[in-house]
């Protein structure tokens, strides 16, 4: 063997005690755990929340996280490993590395880029009442420069605007996570970022610590605190206005302290998570820190201690605002137990002591007079207080709200429903971030990225941030540039001549254009919610089946060419003839108290039907009548199933677990399967196209990429592409008339690429060689065999750079 020895370019700090979600959220507490104990195993973390939801004796009412918790089921559920164990992102990070360095690459690849198609801006549509491009987690405002701003998003990366908010663009693309929750300009040198990666409020996306750039913003790097395994995240970054080579890093852990700029990193807190981190104004002495306690340093950081006496002790989340207008006030908006208002409360001695200053109307909850009981604080919690007037202050939870004397008297400054008449009175729904930079507030949330120079109107400037959330999309043959896509938080969209128009709110689930006449449109939103329009999406009525019973994101689908013919899929297997007017069941209960995931239909026969859940695949073969089950694999779900185009009984399925053996053919209903996944990485397998055109050609998605295969390549896998954002694949589909296959992201919009071109693959011989350790320290170790000649060696980043070659 030959051993070189290579030099890295970080020196990392692995924390190894590791939480997955935080301990805010309601469900996240040791009596509703099946060993009473809180674990971070996936499915003992799903039983806690379904225990929890068995105590709630209002299960309709908002903010009781299950839209938020459904969300991060779905999210993990296809990777999730058969023990329960989520992998970590440089897992999957390292595993698509492996993968194309070891295999063959596309024939497109090089000669075309994914082109992304949105949303990039939108109209509201006349049903529409949310809309929004994706969720932003945090805003920064160069310190030297008030036209670059910078936003981090919760699966999309961090995007910067270099002219007030005008335009912007992203470099992050390549990252091994697109979840930013904290970002901090170095205030000497602006070239120097320092971002928090992960999802700070939902968990979309894990953490692997912080990352710097010393370019502002066109690369980055791994900096002292990298997270090999595990679900920290890093929620509030600060540099020491004073001494910018000591840097504060608020995690789930408590609060790091680093006098090296991020190379190096010290605990200095570690007894609750810490979601805020601000100095006291004016002195860097003091700091105050908040999550479920509110923790205050006057020692310069060195060591914090918690405020026991003067705040509540039964919270979830506490959030803090100080104002340079009085360096002694402080103020902290409080969620309870429940995740509702607990009030806001104010110190006039510098977080010593604090009143209560309002404890109504409610101010977290959707409706505009406050008169309602809702909350979800734990979700959405935000604070701040303006820079010259100490008496004003702005607080979001589902809307903003503002005083201007302290707390007397408050009103709301904007709504989550949009107004056509009024649309600075706008602000999507659920605010994750407000913060001052000069006299702008500055806000963040699951629609996008406003602003506010007077703190009576707001500006959206998301134009350009594509950063939607995709579930699921339908296109159309007759009109190849027409697509219909439900994101989560921003509903239900379509893309017609080149724009994009909302056309109704919820998260937006499966969508479907009509095979013969574009007018007719179906959008959905979750729990099997389904809308038809006639008239091209402006208006919409209910069609859904009277039913219980649809899940999360449930399945419906179009007859391949019978366009008035639907199945839908919620408990049983339902179908209509008339376009959702009258449905009927084609199943019993095939899912029990459970619901349907997946649903396919033969387009050459349709009395062959495929229904799952979980691991149980069911067919029919006499459009309904009788009904098979098989099991299609241990402790795994079934993710997607695709139906061949000729052949009733061939079929493939993709499977959860990220452990290989995640996609399969049968060719006799699905009584067997044989497994087709062979070269392919392992990772969370989402969906699956068959290309009817093209030598038994096949795409899978995946949540680091489409791979695809056909029988010229001998049973493997190409990366189709080489630009697509590293974020997960939810959907594909093939667009036959423009020869594109298309892919909807959860965090970066939507993709099309031509589809495979086949001129011939080149082989390679294989090389054994290891790496160790990996990801590396300042050391790794490369051992190749003795007859490796001619070798190429790259080594990337952590955050995806090419540092060696």
């Amino acid at each position: 063997m030959t051993t070189k020895n290579i030099k890295s370019f970080a020196l990392f700090l692995v924390f190894l005690s590791i939480p997955f979600l935080s301990s805010s959220q309601p469900w996240m507490k040791a009596e509703y755990f099946p060993e009473k104990t809180i674990s971070q195993n996936f499915y003992e973390i799903q039983a806690a929340f379904y225990n929890y939801w068995e105590t709630l004796e209002d299960k309709s009412a908002r903010g009781t996280g299950l839209k938020q918790f459904k969300r991060w089921e779905t999210r993990w559920e296809a990777h999730v490993f058969p023990t329960g164990v989520i992998p970590s992102a440089d897992y999957y990070y390292k595993e698509k590395q492996r993968f194309i360095k070891e295999n063959p690459i596309d024939n497109n690849k090089g000669i075309y880029d994914w082109t992304p198609l949105g949303i990039k801006s939108w109209t509201n549509g006349t049903s529409g009442y949310n809309p929004g491009n994706g969720r932003v987690n945090v805003v920064e405002v160069d310190p030297n420069n008030s036209n670059i701003i910078y936003v981090g998003t919760s699966s999309g990366g961090i995007w910067k605007s270099v002219n007030g908010g005008t335009s912007w663009n992203t470099t992050t693309d390549d990252l091994a996570v697109l979840g930013v929750s904290a970002i901090a300009v170095n205030p000497s040198n602006s070239s120097e970022i320092l971002i928090g990666t992960g999802d700070r409020d939902s968990w979309a996306s894990q953490s692997i610590g912080i990352l710097r750039s010393i370019d502002g913003g066109t690369t980055w790097n791994a900096s002292g605190m990298y997270f090999g395994q595990g679900y920290y995240n890093i929620n509030k970054i600060l540099y020491n206005p004073q001494n910018n080579n000591t840097v504060f890093a608020a995690s789930s852990y408590g609060v790091h302290r680093s006098t090296d700029g991020g190379n190096n990193w010290t605990s200095v807190y570690s007894n609750n998570e810490v979601k805020d981190l601000e100095f006291k104004s004016g002195d860097t002495t003091v700091l105050y820190g908040s999550g479920a306690r509110f923790v205050k340093s006057i020692d310069a950081g060195l060591s914090f201690a918690a405020n026991t006496s003067s705040l509540p002790y039964d919270t979830c989340r506490i959030e803090l605002a100080v104002t340079a207008a009085n360096t002694s006030y402080v103020y902290v908006l409080v969620s309870n137990s429940s995740s509702t208002f607990g009030g806001v409360y104010q110190s006039t001695n510098s977080g010593t002591s604090f009143s209560l200053i309002t404890s109504s109307p409610n101010m977290l909850g959707y409706a505009m007079d406050g008169s309602d009981d809702m909350g979800q604080g734990w979700y959405d919690l935000a604070i701040a207080a303006s820079p010259t007037n100490a008496n004003e202050v702005y607080i979001g939870g589902v809307n903003i709200w503002k005083t201007t004397n302290a707390g007397s008297s408050w009103s709301i400054a904007t709504h989550w429903v949009y107004d056509q008449y009024n649309p600075q009175f706008y602000s999507h729904a659920d605010i994750h971030y407000l913060q001052f930079f000069g006299n702008t507030l500055w806000c963040g949330s699951d629609g996008g990225v406003f602003k506010s120079t007077d703190g009576s109107s707001f500006t959206d400037l998301s134009n350009g941030l594509e950063i939607s959330q995709f579930y699921a999309m339908g296109g159309s043959e007759i009109d190849p540039n027409m697509i219909v896509a439900g994101a989560q938080d921003n509903g239900s969209n379509l893309l017609k001549n080149g724009s994009w128009t909302h056309l109704f709110g919820a998260d937006g689930m499966e969508a479907l254009i009509n095979h013969t006449n574009t007018n007719n449109l179906y959008v959905t939103y979750q729990y099997g919610g389904l809308l038809r329009s006639d008239d091209g999406g402006d208006n919409f009525y209910n069609v859904a089946p009277d039913t219980v019973g649809g899940g999360w994101i449930t399945p419906y689908l179009m007859h391949p060419s019978a366009s008035g013919v639907m199945y839908a899929a919620y408990r049983k297997v339902f179908k209509t003839m008339n376009g959702g007017l009258s449905w009927r069941a084609v199943s019993n209960d095939l899912a029990s108290s459970n619901s349907i995931d997946e649903l396919a239909v033969a387009p050459s026969d349709t009395n062959y039907i495929y229904a799952s859940y979980n691991q149980n695949l069911f067919y029919s073969t006499d459009a309904g009548v009788n009904w098979n089950g098989v099991l299609a694999g241990a402790s795994v779900s079934v993710t997607d199933i695709e139906v061949h185009p000729t052949n009733p009984q061939r079929l493939w399925i993709t499977l959860s677990g990220s452990m290989g053996n995640q996609v399969k053919e049968s060719i006799n209903n699905g009584q067997s399967f044989v497994d087709i996944t062979n070269n392919l990485t392992n990772t969370g397998f989402n969906a699956v196209v068959f290309d009817k055109n093209h030598h038994d050609a096949l795409y899978v998605g995946t949540n680091s990429g489409v791979y695809y295969t056909d029988t010229t390549m001998s049973g493997l896998w190409v990366l189709h592409g080489n630009s697509l954002p590293n974020c997960d694949v939810r959907e594909l589909e093939i667009n036959y008339s423009s020869s594109k296959i298309r892919a909807a992201t959860y965090g970066r919009g939507i993709w099309e690429y031509p589809l495979y071109q086949y001129v011939g693959i080149a082989e390679l011989d294989e090389i054994v060689f290891d790496v160790y350790p990996n990801p590396a320290a300042d050391n790794c170790i490369i051992k190749l065999e003795e007859n490796a000649k001619n070798t190429n060696i790259d080594i990337f980043s952590i955050g995806g750079k090419q540092v060696m070659h």
